[in-house]
């Protein structure tokens, strides 16, 4: 597995289009600075569900049912909403600054 591949595909692409499984993704994809938008499953844990909604209420992702994903592309494609992009790094890196 060549490690650049998830940031070459990142970089390249406009709007991700993710699976709501994988917090580390959703998390990569939307500090990409890119449109990310997570499809609903059934069966997430309460902790899924929690940083996914999280993530939809600070505008970092789209979160919809998977068989709308075409008109919510169409929809944000069309408007281009301002990039909502989590500052995570910024904040550990201030934490760690206070005890250093």
């Amino acid at each position: 597995n060549n490690p650049d591949v998830v940031g070459a595909i990142l970089g390249f692409s406009s709007i991700v289009i993710s699976s709501p499984e994988s917090i580390s993704m959703v998390s990569e994809a939307a500090s990409a600075g890119k449109y990310v938008m997570v499809f609903k499953a059934q069966g997430l844990s309460k902790k899924h569900r929690s940083f996914l909604k999280n993530y939809q209420d600070k505008g970092y992702i789209y979160l919809t049912e998977a068989g709308c994903l075409a008109d919510r592309v169409k929809e944000i494609w069309k408007n281009r909403p301002p990039i909502a992009i989590p500052q995570d790094n910024l904040k550990v890196a201030q934490a760690l600054s206070k005890i250093l």
